[in-house]
């Protein structure tokens, strides 16, 4: 019975964890000990039956000689990890008890992987990240402008290197090291190969415009699968697939479906390609393709078109059936793909108006190319304030511009001549106030032209 309540009273006041950390049996200083609960590795099974481990991270530091300590833990599985400079990162699963538990720590140097990174052509690459792990730990750096990378103070045992660059194929290498061992290891980048041709109807060669090609890669010996790279046919059909890698990849084309998803096509013939093959023509029959789709392009002048969208409605129907944004950067656009029937197409741009396209008939099996739409170039307003004068040095008019009841822009400034937009084409009402009184005018906003407008203050 005294035992029983000695162990009661043991696990009441949880576990605690001392230990001294050690470099070459000197104390260390200073030393990060973190105390993580829980991990995303399988648990032993000698840790079953000793219920869930919270989520709980506990930090301290070592004191002069050496020395460290947690109290008030929870007894189970723990991963401790300890790391100072000039050494390797200590880590190690440990099980708490209930009670007292010490882990002493020797630290040691840790091995060394460096060299220099250059590209296939003799040239050496700067700004390379390469990242070192293991299984509980990693580190990183990158290349200097010599292309020198040195990754220091790495646990013995095994671990993976890997360096990445924009517009480079990613390199991978396991390694086994030694504590104190110094490994030279001089990656070179390939030159990133690619996949290119063009996919173009069967009946007359036109080129089929928003059609995606992928790459898939075949494991044979795993029995797996997986994507590579994919793109997007443009205006004239073609594709690239650009920095695969050197296994054999087997094509697949995917066209939109329905509900905004892409859906394989059943192509037959499709070659297994290897990178740097180019000039690919790739044949698919109109009758594969769902439905149809709206294509075509924005032409504009300065400003560059912003917050802009396509708008597209049945004609029996006043509420818009599709409602899509248009990039600023990219004028042309597809979408699709729309039931045959009778449509309205509206583009509505907060820098140039809207514009209605007259009544559209789409067909089964062929898109509906509204061809270049030509937008409303804005126009600009010069409004003059007369009949009163600032106050002070600080005090500026209030200017407000609104258009169909929605305020669209508004500013502060002291002078009584004031540039107003650019706007798209309509009618607008400006008001002005400094504070005290007030006034308002409408003016009207003509394309790629610019309207006076004045207002008097009294």
């Amino acid at each position: 019975e005294e035992s029983k309540n000695l162990t009661l009273l043991m696990s009441s006041q949880g576990a605690q964890l001392s230990g001294v950390v050690t470099v070459r049996g000197r104390g260390v200083e200073g030393a990060h000990v973190l105390l993580p609960y829980g991990s995303t590795l399988p648990r032993p099974k000698e840790d079953s039956g000793l219920g869930p481990i919270p989520t709980l991270a506990m930090m301290t530091r070592s004191d002069k000689a050496g020395r460290f300590s947690f109290e008030g833990l929870q007894p189970g599985w723990v991963w401790l990890k300890v790391s100072v400079p000039e050494s390797a990162d200590w880590v190690k699963r440990v099980l708490l008890e209930s009670g007292k538990n010490r882990q002493n720590i020797e630290l040691k140097e840790g091995g060394q992987i460096s060299g220099v990174i250059r590209n296939e052509d003799g040239n050496v690459a700067a700004g390379v990240r390469f990242f070192a792990s293991g299984p509980s730990w990693y580190t990183s750096t990158s290349s200097n402008e010599e292309g020198r990378f040195a990754l220091e103070h790495l646990p013995a045992g095994k671990l993976l290197v890997s360096c990445t660059s924009q517009s480079r194929s990613k390199i991978k290498k396991n390694f086994e090291i030694a504590d104190e061992e110094q490994l030279i290891w001089n990656p070179v980048f390939r030159t990133p190969q690619g996949v290119g041709g063009t996919v173009v109807h069967d009946e007359d060669d036109t080129p089929m415009v928003g059609v995606r090609v992928a790459a898939m890669v075949v494991d044979r010996e795993r029995g797996s699968k997986y994507w590579g790279r994919s793109a997007i046919t443009n205006k004239v059909g073609v594709f690239l697939l650009e920095d695969l890698t050197t296994a054999k990849h087997r094509l697949k084309i995917l066209v939109p479906s329905l509900r905004g998803k892409y859906r394989e096509l059943d192509v037959p013939n499709l070659p297994f390609v290897t990178a740097g093959a180019a000039d690919l023509v790739i044949r698919i029959s109109q009758s594969q393709m769902p439905s149809v789709y709206v294509i075509g392009e924005l032409a504009v002048q300065e400003p560059e078109i912003t917050r802009a969208r396509l708008l597209i409605r049945k004609t029996s129907d006043s509420n818009p059936l599709a409602n899509f944004p248009l990039k600023s950067s990219d004028s042309d656009f597809r979408l699709g793909p729309f039931a045959p029937g009778s449509y309205r197409v509206e583009i509505h741009t907060s820098s140039h108006g809207k514009k209605i396209l007259p009544e559209q008939q789409l067909r089964r099996g062929i898109d509906l190319d509204l061809g270049v739409i030509k937008m409303p170039e804005p126009g600009r307003a010069t409004l003059t304030i007369l009949g009163r004068v600032p106050r002070n040095d600080k005090m500026q008019w209030r200017i407000a511009v609104r258009s169909g009841g929605q305020h669209i822009w508004q500013g502060a400034t002291k002078n009584n001549v004031v540039e107003l937009g650019p706007f798209p084409p309509g009618s607008y009402s400006v008001s002005v106030t400094d504070g005290i009184i007030g006034t308002a005018a409408k003016f009207e906003i003509l394309e790629n032209s610019n309207t006076t407008v004045s207002v008097k203050l009294r």
